[in-house]
């Protein structure tokens, strides 16, 4: 029954054209319940991958290409692997994939929300100026001193 829904949601998934958050949000919330996550057959299953570690796979695939997506996809999963550490030992690639992402995309929906809010341009702009020079002051090393008595 479980395959039935995750392929369906998937297959729901893919054929929307815009990535936009809620509808991310409620997919993932819906699949990766926490009320299956914590059983075993959920993410392994005759040695291949169960339904959630195959819905997993495909997340964060297709989030290579959608920032949005693997981002909320890596929030959510922080959720249910701090609440079922027994599992993460399914998701190591996926783990090191989530831990290692970086995109462009991530500095170009950080530019445009500068372009579009003055707020978070005059707070950039701010943490952008030279520091104060008593705040980043070095300060070196005292030498060994040796007191002989």
């Amino acid at each position: 029954m479980m395959w039935h829904l995750v392929r369906s949601s998937w297959i729901l998934h893919v054929s929307c054209n815009k990535r936009r958050v809620a509808p991310i949000a409620a997919l993932l919330s819906s699949v990766l319940h926490s009320s299956v996550f914590s059983e075993e057959n959920m993410h392994v299953a005759e040695n291949a991958p169960g339904p959630l570690k195959w819905f997993v796979e495909n997340v964060l695939e297709e989030g290579k290409k959608s920032p949005r997506t693997i981002r909320l996809a890596a929030l959510h999963l922080t959720g249910l692997w701090l609440s079922n550490p027994r599992t993460i030992k399914y998701y190591i690639k996926e783990l090191k994939l989530l831990s290692l992402y970086g995109s462009v995309a991530f500095d170009e929906d950080f530019e445009a929300e500068l372009s579009d809010n003055f707020d978070a341009r005059a707070e950039v702009s701010l943490l952008a100026k030279n520091p104060d020079p008593e705040l980043t002051e070095v300060s070196y090393p005292v030498h060994k001193v040796y007191l002989v008595i």
